[in-house]
């Protein structure tokens, strides 16, 4: 049975998914009042704006959050880490801002994380490198500073990673990434020492 809440939102207790229609703009805590069986939720491109809610987390099985080319602002919060379920995570082309969660490196089975195109403006933390099942990591265009940990030679199914426009990130790509012969691999080449890149900006 579908239903149409407050927020203008198109909900189904007896299906997996939620979807936003377009004139909706804002994101509030009603992702509190979803079924805990959602696993999917697809916002993608829908002139959201607002926080992402700490009550996220709250739905134990979601696999995947498609949330890129929004209006989001905020911090990315750590309470995501507890989403020990999440296969996918597109944040990209939004504003949020402040430090990128440590508690992350709990989603062992986190696959794609897309933070392109925000103002994240912390270290990558080492913890990152448990992410062990990640296929993608994309962090381009944010204010990222510090060394690139070397615990990400961890991710050895690492098909992309993409860290450049961050003019605050120095050091050099851990040399294990290297072997894992990266279908692309992109930095800023004048700041991390990146001899396999296959794109230096």
């Amino acid at each position: 049975m579908m239903k149409k809440n407050i927020m203008g939102a198109i909900t189904s207790k007896s299906k997996t998914a939620m979807r936003l229609i377009p004139n909706t703009h804002t994101i509030c805590v009603f992702f509190s009042m979803l079924c805990y069986s959602t696993a999917f939720i697809y916002l993608y491109d829908n002139e959201i704006h607002g926080t992402l809610p700490t009550e996220l987390a709250q739905l134990s099985r979601l696999e995947r959050v498609e949330l890129t080319r929004n209006d989001i602002t905020g911090p990315l919060p750590s309470e995501l880490g507890n989403l020990s379920k999440l296969v996918f995570l597109g944040l990209g082309v939004n504003d949020m801002s402040g430090p990128l969660p440590s508690e992350m490196g709990k989603l062992d089975i986190l696959r794609t994380i897309g933070l392109e195109r925000n103002q994240f403006s912390s270290t990558i933390p080492t913890e990152w490198g448990n992410m062990v099942e990640a296929r993608l990591l994309n962090l381009d265009r944010n204010q990222l500073t510090g060394t690139v940990p070397s615990s990400l030679w961890h991710m050895t199914l690492l098909r992309g990673l993409n860290l450049s426009f961050n003019s605050g990130l120095v050091g050099t790509i851990p040399y294990p990434l290297c072997e894992q012969r990266l279908n692309y691999l992109e930095a800023n080449c004048e700041n991390v020492d990146c001899p396999c890149c296959t794109t230096c900006h």
